[in-house]
C-alpha cells in the first residue's frame, strides 16, 4: 500500500510540474566537452558560503508546482538568498525562459536567475551552481537540468533516483555537459 501511495504522489508531482514542451529523452548535444566534476567539490567552504550570501537567486515558478518549492527549500538550507517569484501561469514562466533564450530541450519547471545575471534552469544541484559561480566558464550563461529527473534536488522520492546531466548553456545557443550526477550523493 505504501509503494502504491508513493507512486501516486510521485505521479501527481510529475503531472503538476510537467510542461508539454519539455523533451527529456534523446537530448542531442550540440557541443561536447569533458564534464566538470562536482562530486569532490564541497559546498561547505567559507568562501563559497560568503559568495552565496552575496548572490541572490530569483526563482521564477508557477504557483501550482510543489517540486519548485522543494528546490527553494534546499537552496535556503544551503545558505542561498532566495527571491521567490510566483507567476500566474505556465505561459508567464515560458516568457522568462524565452527572455533568457533557453532552448526547449533544456527547459524544466522553474527558471532561476542569479544577481550576477546567470540563469539556472530546473533542478540544478546547489553544488553545481556553486562550482559554476566560483569559476564561470567562458561564454556560458548558466546551467540547466532538462526535464525533471526523479531524485534530483527537489524531486526526491524515497530511494528512487535517475542519473542525469547538468548542462552548461552557452551564449551562442549551444549546450554541453557541465557535470554528470550518477548517484544522489553527487548532488550535495
Amino acid at each position: 500500500m505504501k509503494n502504491k501511495l508513493s507512486f501516486v504522489v510521485l505521479s501527481l508531482l510529475l503531472v503538476a510540474c510537467q510542461k508539454t514542451d519539455i523533451q527529456q529523452e534523446n537530448v542531442n548535444l550540440q557541443e561536447k566537452t569533458a564534464p566538470v566534476s562536482v562530486a569532490g567539490h564541497s559546498s561547505s567552504y567559507s568562501t563559497s558560503a560568503q559568495k552565496r550570501l552575496k548572490e541572490q537567486l530569483t526563482v521564477n515558478r508557477d504557483a501550482n508546482c510543489g517540486c519548485c518549492h522543494q528546490w527553494i527549500e534546499h537552496a535556503k538550507a544551503d545558505s542561498w538568498v532566495i527571491k521567490d517569484v510566483v507567476l500566474s501561469s505556465n505561459a508567464k514562466v515560458a516568457e522568462i525562459k524565452d527572455q533568457y533564450a533557453i532552448a526547449p530541450e533544456m527547459r524544466s519547471c522553474h527558471t532561476t536567475v542569479s544577481s550576477s545575471g546567470y540563469v539556472f534552469e530546473g533542478h540544478v544541484p546547489m553544488k553545481a551552481m556553486t562550482a559554476f559561480l566560483e569559476n564561470p566558464p567562458e561564454n556560458a550563461i548558466g546551467l540547466a537540468v532538462p526535464g525533471m529527473p526523479v531524485g534530483s534536488v527537489g524531486m526526491e522520492n524515497g530511494g528512487h533516483f535517475m542519473p542525469y546531466e547538468v548542462m552548461q548553456l552557452n551564449h551562442d545557443g549551444t549546450y554541453q555537459v557541465f557535470a554528470k550526477i550518477d548517484q544522489p550523493s553527487d548532488q550535495y
